[in-house]
């Protein structure tokens, strides 16, 4: 028997294990997991680009103070750009950011405005299309036709690889990966 987060009960997933109520995927089942774990405590979120199932679980949770962002109009809290958040040094408990950073030609100056607004011993769920067994490959000149056949969509710029923790820790987090799902700490400083 499967279930869901979101009260879903049945035999089978749907094609591409997606929830036939919430469509959701294994890495919002998996998200919505590990971030109940964390919600026994005040939590400052933030999330890039939110997905229902996770965004409903934080508002549901009075002890969240909750904050979302997207490029696009009205499809969160504030519209910002990951490059340039509206957000001051080392507020939030957890940063969430799944899909996104493949659509961003600089992806170090994102990650880098992540780890600046992440709090001192908090933590990024960061989510990326990987390919396990190679290394980033990414073309920041492609046209959307070629990013297409390279990366499999017009709006990627890259495919990240084995190397994706390597990459966030530049910007100063301790990377664990679980499947696609980077789990980035940024360490206290005492």
């Amino acid at each position: 028997m499967n279930s869901c987060p979101c009260g879903w009960n049945g035999k089978k997933f749907e094609v591409g294990d997606r929830c036939p109520k919430c469509n959701s995927l294994p890495r919002h089942r998996f998200m919505h997991f590990y971030i109940s774990t964390k919600m026994n405590r005040p939590l400052k979120v933030l999330h890039v680009a939110p997905e229902r199932l996770i965004r409903d679980l934080l508002l549901a949770d009075k002890k969240v103070e909750y904050q979302s962002v997207d490029i696009r109009p009205n499809m969160a809290l504030t519209k910002a750009d990951l490059c340039d958040l509206p957000f001051r040094d080392d507020y939030f408990d957890i940063v969430i950011c799944s899909h996104v950073l493949e659509h961003i030609k600089d992806d170090m100056k994102a990650m880098m405005e992540i780890y600046r607004v992440t709090k001192p011993g908090g933590e990024a769920l960061v989510v990326v299309p990987m390919r396990r067994n190679e290394k980033t490959e990414e073309n920041l000149e492609a046209t959307p036709q070629e990013r297409a056949k390279l990366f499999g969509s017009a709006d990627h710029f890259r495919w990240y690889g084995q190397d994706f923790p390597d990459r966030i820790a530049k910007v100063g987090f301790k990377a664990t990966m679980y499947g696609e799902l980077c789990l980035a700490n940024k360490e206290e400083v005492f």
